[in-house]
């Protein structure tokens, strides 16, 4: 089950997508520091992977809204986190 790479913009302090797509087993993996174009404000920002969490991918493309039991399980604007 893919995985999206999250950060949180430190500039509007929401969540964003990195657009970065990765099993839980590879997030560790990930590059130490990271580039992101910011969908949030357009400005480019340099992040880390302890800045960063993962969510459900169908919660970040907007395909997922709800829980099992048909609650929302979104935490503030985050989604649902991951940390491996």
């Amino acid at each position: 089950m893919p995985y999206m790479v999250m950060v949180r913009c430190p500039q509007t302090d929401k969540a964003v997508p990195t657009g970065i797509r990765c099993e839980i087993g590879s997030f560790s993996a990930l590059s130490a520091h990271t580039l992101l174009d910011c969908p949030a404000c357009g400005q480019k920002h340099r992040w880390s992977i302890n800045d960063a969490w993962l969510t459900d991918f169908a919660y970040a493309t907007g395909e997922l809204r709800l829980g099992a039991l048909g609650e929302d399980t979104r935490p503030a604007d985050d989604g649902p986190r991951l940390r491996p």
